[in-house]
């Protein structure tokens, strides 16, 4: 997760979904398997109107973000055991 990623976290909590949409595709286009800035994207598409782009970009951020889980969970359980 980059700077812009974080940028548009906090506009998009301040309703400045337009602004986090750039935010978002600037995040996107340095970092592609950003996740969170691929939910995030879904969340202000679909404030702004935009649903079924929306949802398909929730979706693919919410899938990534539990195939990270799983590596995760699988490649480290049990190290910190």
């Amino acid at each position: 997760m980059g700077i812009f990623t974080l940028l548009a976290q906090a506009q998009y909590l301040n309703g400045r979904y337009p602004e986090a949409r750039q935010s978002l595709q600037k995040a996107l286009s340095m970092h592609p398997g950003d996740n969170v800035a691929r939910l995030y994207l879904g969340l202000t598409q679909a404030r702004l109107g935009d649903r079924q782009t929306g949802l398909k970009n929730i979706q693919a951020g919410m899938s990534g973000i539990a195939n990270f889980l799983n590596y995760l969970e699988s490649n480290f359980a049990y190290s910190f055991g």
